[in-house]
Formats: C-alpha cells, sequence, structure tokens
C-alpha cells in the first residue's frame, strides 16, 4: 500500500469487460479506489463472483477496495410493439394498461402507481429524453397525451417523468431482495436511486444501520429541491448526471452539479460526479479533449471522487480508461493544488464552532505553519477524518480506523488514504502504531513533524478534542491522555 498522491478518487463500475480477477486486479493496480455494482444489470451470482474477486485483490495489492451496490430502484418502460413505430409532432398518443402490442396512436404503460400522481401539462420522456410528450387528460387507466418532440419508439423503452411528484417507495421488491444480498456480504456503500425527499434516505436507513454508508443518487430535479435534507440524512451523494440530464435542460446540469459538490462541501459529505465522463472510451482508446475537461473540471470544483460506468462495465478498454482518468487527474491536481502554501479554498464553518469542529479546523492550519507532509486522524466512525478531508488540508490525510470496513469506506473521500488497526487501549499506542506505519512504508522519515487529531474518551462520536504535533520516530513526543 502507498500514498494516492492523487486526491480525486477513482470508481469503476464492473460488467462483462471487467468483473474477471485479472481485470480487477488491473484496474486496482491503474489507480481504482472502489467498485461500483450496477443491480440493473447481471445476477446476484455474477455480483457474489465479482465481491470475492475484489476482496482477494484487496488482500494481495495491499490496497483498502470498497464496494458500491447500486440499487436499480423503480425503473419505467413503455409496453411492447409488433415493430418500431414513429410519433410526430402533434399527433395524439395514448398510455394505458392494455396489454395488446402498441401502435402509432398508443402503447401498453404497466405501471398502476404512475396514473395517480401524474397531472395535464405535465411531461413524460420515452428512451432518454428522445421523445416528449405533454399529458392532455388522465384517468385511472389511461393517459392521454400531445406528441411533442417525436422520432422512432420500440419495445420495452424507458420512460422519465421529469415534472411528477411520485409518492411511492424508492424501493421496490426488487432493490429489496438485492439490498439483502448486499448487507449478507457486508458491503460498504448502498447506491439508492431515484432519490426524491430525505425520507427516502431514512427508509433505507432503518434496514442497513449506520455502519452501511448511503450514497442518495441525484437523478430526478425533484431532488434539487430538498438537497439540503437528503444531504444531510445521506453518507454522500452521487450525481447521475445521466438521468439527471434527461429530466433537465443540459444547460442547467452544469449549476447543478457544482450546487451539489458546494452544499456537500458545507455538509462535510463526499460528492461523487458521475455518467458519460470518458464515455467515448467504451470503443476509441484515447478520450476526447472535452472528456479531458470534464474530468479536470472535476477537480476544479473539488469534488471526492469521479466515476466510470459503461467505460470500464462494458468497454473495450477499461484498463486504460482509468489509466487516463489517473493522468488527468494528476495534472488539473498539479495545477490546480500546489504544496506548501496554496490558497485553494477551504470550506469556511458557521461560528461558533464546536469543540470537534474547532480542532480539526486548527489541524489544517498546524500544517501550513510547521509544513508537516500529513494529518493523522485516529477514528473509530470516521467523523474526523470527513472534516479534514472538508478542509482541503496542504498535506495529506492518513486515517487510522479500528475496522477494514471502515478503511475501505473512507477510501472515496477526497485526499484520504486509509488503513485499518485493531484498536489500542491507550493514546500514547495509538499514536505509536501510526507512526510506526508511516515511517514503515516510507511517507515519512524519523523526526517529520506530524499532525494528529483524536478524540476522547475513544469510541464516542463527535469527541474529537486532541491536537497534538508528534515527531516520527520519537516516541517521547507521543504523550499520555
Amino acid at each position: 500500500m502507498s500514498f494516492h498522491t492523487r486526491h480525486t478518487k477513482i470508481i469503476a463500475t464492473l460488467g462483462p469487460a471487467s468483473h474477471s480477477p485479472e481485470m480487477i486486479t488491473k484496474l486496482a493496480l491503474a489507480g481504482v479506489n472502489a467498485f461500483r455494482l450496477n443491480f440493473s444489470h447481471g445476477t446476484q451470482e455474477t455480483h457474489a463472483q465479482s465481491i470475492a474477486s475484489i476482496r482477494a485483490v484487496e488482500k494481495e495489492c495491499g490496497l483498502p477496495l470498497g464496494i458500491i451496490a447500486d440499487l436499480q430502484g423503480p425503473k419505467y418502460r413503455v409496453g411492447t410493439f409488433e415493430q418500431p413505430v414513429v410519433l410526430h409532432p402533434g399527433a395524439s398518443f395514448s398510455l394505458d394498461l392494455d396489454d395488446t402490442p402498441g401502435s402509432h396512436t398508443r402503447v401498453m404503460f404497466p405501471h398502476h402507481d404512475v396514473y395517480d400522481h401524474v397531472q395535464p401539462h405535465e411531461m413524460i420522456l420515452i428512451d432518454d429524453g428522445k421523445i416528449r410528450l405533454q399529458i392532455e387528460a388522465v384517468s385511472p387507466r389511461h393517459i392521454q397525451t400531445r406528441v411533442i418532440v417525436g422520432g422512432e419508439v420500440s419495445s420495452h423503452k424507458g420512460v422519465n417523468l421529469p415534472d411528477t411528484h411520485l409518492k411511492t417507495t424508492a424501493l421496490t421488491e426488487k432493490d429489496h431482495h438485492d439490498l439483502t444480498f448486499a448487507l449478507a456480504h457486508d458491503v460498504e456503500y448502498i447506491a439508492l436511486s431515484f432519490v426524491q425527499t430525505a425520507a427516502d434516505v431514512m427508509a433505507l436507513r432503518h434496514i442497513t444501520g449506520p455502519k452501511t454508508f448511503i450514497l442518495s443518487k441525484i437523478e430526478k430535479p425533484e431532488a434539487l429541491k430538498n438537497i439540503e435534507a437528503i444531504i444531510a440524512a445521506s453518507d454522500g451523494i452521487l450525481v447521475a448526471r445521466g438521468d439527471l440530464g434527461v429530466e433537465m435542460l443540459p444547460e442547467d446540469v452544469p449549476g447543478a452539479q457544482r450546487k451539489l459538490v458546494r452544499v456537500c462541501r458545507q455538509h462535510g459529505k463526499p460528492v461523487i460526479i458521475a455518467t458519460q465522463m470518458m464515455e467515448s472510451m467504451i470503443h476509441a482508446p484515447l478520450p476526447t479533449r472535452a472528456e479531458a475537461s470534464d474530468v479536470a473540471n472535476a477537480v476544479l470544483e473539488e469534488a471526492d471522487a469521479v466515476m466510470l460506468s459503461g467505460e470500464t462495465a462494458a468497454g473495450e478498454y477499461p484498463e486504460e480508461t482509468v489509466l487516463f482518468m489517473d493522468r488527468i487527474l494528476r495534472r488539473a491536481e498539479a495545477e490546480h493544488y500546489v504544496h506548501p502554501g496554496s490558497h485553494h479554498p477551504r470550506e469556511e464553518m458557521a461560528l461558533p464552532l464546536t469543540i470537534a469542529q474547532a480542532t480539526t479546523r486548527a489541524a489544517t492550519w498546524m500544517v501550513d505553519a510547521i509544513h508537516s507532509k500529513v494529518i493523522v486522524t485516529l477514528s473509530y466512525a470516521g467523523k474526523i477524518t470527513l472534516r479534514a478531508a472538508q478542509q482541503r488540508p496542504h498535506a495529506e490525510i492518513f486515517a487510522v480506523t479500528a475496522t477494514e470496513k471502515l478503511a475501505r469506506q473512507l477510501g472515496i473521500v477526497w485526499g484520504v488514504t486509509a488503513t485499518h488497526s485493531l484498536p489500542p487501549q491507550h493514546y500514547p499506542e495509538m499514536v505509536g502504531k501510526a507512526c510506526d506505519i508511516l515511517l514503515a512504508k516510507g511517507w515519512v522519515i524519523k523526526g517529520d513533524p506530524i499532525v494528529m487529531t483524536t478524540g476522547t474518551p475513544f469510541k464516542i462520536n463527535g469527541s474529537t478534542n486532541i491536537l497534538r504535533v508528534v515527531y516520527a520516530g520519537h516516541p517521547e513526543s507521543y504523550g499520555t491522555v
């Protein structure tokens, strides 16, 4: 294991092109920090094999590798057509519960719950927004629309409802089945699809408990109206620009992305930018200039992580894609973060601060004052480490955790390298273990100053109250508490 001098983390989606142990090893060594399992595709058997492979690669490489189980969520699709049909602008077209094949005037839409919630004048989008319909009338078994943007439509195309607040649970029967599987395999993160309110997150939290972190996927404009509460209820946010870009005007998506990154920073929660980041590399060995700019822009916005989807799941160049993303991130960071003494923005916390907030904030300024290479957080629940990362310090953040799971969870957080250690009983023992690891791995040399933060009493969430400078390899500086 070594420091990832790259601060912005990489998440890769596994699929047919990448689920072999050999490719997972290549992707991890290329710079992947966590792997996403997309439960919209594959079977539980294939996902179980991927989990086993990730754990084996982690052990072999000595790198903590998180696993994100991405639940499918409620997916809406039209029924069947005998053959594709073309819808013309201005034409009348209806969706209903009749299971006969569709035509140029109607098609089955087998989602009973939707009929109770849609309203006249709302939009219905088919096939990633290529077809746009405006609702004219609604009955319990029939939705009458007018074609606004036409085109060809065929069986089982996806449907988006950007204007409709669906008063249904974010967890389907399939999601509950997949969630039981994911929790049984002790994955680090559950990604919740189509979140609309904080209540969606809390319903999942009731099942998962606090030890499995929840990533809320922001895919609907409705979520943006409730974003502060959603972020507060979540352990992180995934900006899913694919569906979000279908349900919003394309020109509004960049602004929404910037807002989501900013608000997550304010809350001290990790934020992941996802979808179409390097999509051309599904079939091409090089990214486009626009894709390179998109990835670099995530660094400039100070997102915690970027995610690859089809590029690694089904693409022809999964390893090359990760290597190129790593190169782009490193180059962007070299220009954005200049060590020491750069002045990239730190998150200003509202006054007055708690003792925990003040201690962590002071640590980020201490590293500048003494030119320390590293902040060490001795973390039981991860809150200390998240607060340190929130401030974007001019030093590496090394988190020593009590569990493997927490080390993996912190692996998608900006600037954090995490490892786990059996929990010591006394503060000097904790400091000594951390210094021993740093010295053994060559991250510091004897005599280097190290800024340490932790809290007493141990194992109490929010108890951060210790800020100390110790000197690597000098046990007399480790102190007593």
